[in-house]
């Protein structure tokens, strides 16, 4: 999955590359970077059953998996912001961003 999401960041990125509108640059601009952010979220679930596996007791996972949780729910909340400001843009920009 972080895979997928990663490419599809690419692709957004590559996008707003081209000679575009200014306000179609930054709503690929905001997807390419929410993409990666839920790469990156992606990736941070990984940790929860690693910290399972490695740790010593009930206790030491219980602590340890609460600070994987906590960093996974941050960087989702990140995208999240991300996703909504892209569609803020969009919104406000109806003729040059049509909705899907």
């Amino acid at each position: 999955m972080k895979d997928n999401f990663q490419k599809a960041g690419e692709k957004f990125e590559a996008a707003s590359k081209l000679k575009l509108n200014e306000k179609y640059k930054e709503y690929l601009e905001t997807k390419a970077a929410e993409f990666k952010k839920r790469a990156e979220y992606s990736e941070s679930l990984k940790a929860i059953p690693k910290t399972l596996a490695s740790s010593k007791n009930k206790q030491d996972y219980a602590e340890s998996v609460k600070k994987d949780i906590e960093k996974s729910q941050k960087i989702l909340k990140e995208a999240q912001d991300l996703a909504d400001k892209a569609t803020k843009i969009q919104k406000d920009n109806p003729t040059i961003i049509q909705q899907t």
